[in-house]
């Protein structure tokens, strides 16, 4: 099921990677047969556009080789062969449907998909060190490097589309999705029979209360150059990335401040976990910590402030909390590479 595409740095990588031993067409072939057509009910324009996010997650994720290659589909998104897996049952169905190759677009701006980026920087699911990243404006992460304050925006506040494609999810519910063929649904009266697609989800709500809200404030795992144009704001020459090169210590510096501002809550930092919303495991799907596949190019990483009472924090506020400077374990770079304060390497460019 090897497409042609005419991106150069994707047809070398799934040429590379389908002669390898975990590509195993047959078996995801007969998975499908034997389970069913779970995107049977997508539109049209829905699968393009999923086959459009997969082929994006491949050029941010797999490098050929990865330190995660020996990882079986199995092991979810972190494995490189789950994401081939998605590519190949979407491009079953839209063999089925016959789609012709010039409705299927191309991945755009993504062909330097192996710019080469030091070791300091590549992140922890590369096999590089444990880092936080973060792309905004440079005023505002001078003042989280030399002031330590940290923004956490309600998870509500991300379903505005104004704030941009990359950053807007419905962070307060996660749903996937089961073709009603594939269900028995039993009613008062009997079977009933379902039409379409079957959606589930998994909300932030109390019952009586409504959604129960929660604060985060988002990283990345690694130093990616594509994704300044992922999160470009209006002022796009003002964008800088901010690193910092001891997440323990961030945390350790930031727990003083914030049980002072919210002593009941629970506060963490961990990495999104990303699924796919057509295929399971669905049973440990959690808003607070689950996205669907199309986001995980960004390899987000969370700090959470999570409340044990729905009532004890302002719901529709950010938060700002002021931890003290972090220079001394972190530094800003320019887009270009060139570290421009704090600590940290001269640059995120590998020195050849």
């Amino acid at each position: 099921m090897m497409r042609q595409v005419s991106d150069p740095s994707l047809a070398t990588l799934l040429a590379k990677r389908s002669a390898c031993r975990h590509y195993d067409e047959e078996l995801w072939a007969f998975h499908e047969n034997a389970f069913g057509r779970n995107l049977e009910n997508v539109t049209d324009a829905e699968l393009l556009a999923r086959l459009g996010a997969i082929e994006k997650c491949i050029h941010f994720l797999d490098a050929d080789p990865t330190p995660r290659d020996d990882l079986t589909p199995e092991r979810g998104w972190i494995s490189p062969w789950w994401w081939y897996r998605a590519r190949y049952w979407t491009l079953l169905e839209i063999g089925r449907r016959e789609l012709r190759g010039d409705q299927i677009a191309e991945p755009s701006g993504y062909a330097d998909a192996f710019r080469e980026i030091d070791d300091h920087f590549t992140g922890n699911l590369n096999g590089g060190p444990r880092i936080l990243t973060r792309i905004s404006k440079r005023g505002w992460l001078n003042d989280t490097l030399s002031h330590g304050i940290l923004r956490f925006a309600p998870a509500a506040s991300y379903k505005d589309e104004l704030i941009g494609e990359a950053r807007t999810d419905d962070e307060m519910a996660q749903e996937y999705r089961r073709p009603g063929k594939q269900l028995t649904i039993m009613g008062p009266n009997g079977l009933i029979e379902p039409i379409g697609d079957v959606t589930f989800s998994s909300s932030r709500a109390i019952a009586g209360q409504g959604r129960y809200p929660y604060w985060l404030s988002c990283f990345s795992d690694s130093v990616d150059v594509r994704l300044f144009d992922e999160f470009a704001s209006n002022e796009p020459e003002s964008d800088v990335c901010l690193v910092i090169f001891d997440p323990n210590r961030l945390a350790k510096q930031a727990l003083p401040a914030l049980n002072r501002f919210a002593p009941r809550a629970h506060k963490d930092i961990f990495p999104v976990d990303y699924y796919d919303p057509y295929y399971g495991p669905f049973n440990d799907i959690k808003p607070k910590k689950s996205k669907r596949l199309e986001y995980a190019y960004q390899k987000e990483t969370r700090f959470v402030i999570d409340p044990v009472d729905a009532g004890s924090l302002p719901s529709e506020q950010s938060i700002f909390i002021n931890i003290g400077s972090i220079s001394e374990f972190a530094g800003i770079y320019s887009r270009s590479g060139e570290k421009i304060s704090g600590t940290g390497p001269s640059t995120f460019i590998r020195d050849h």
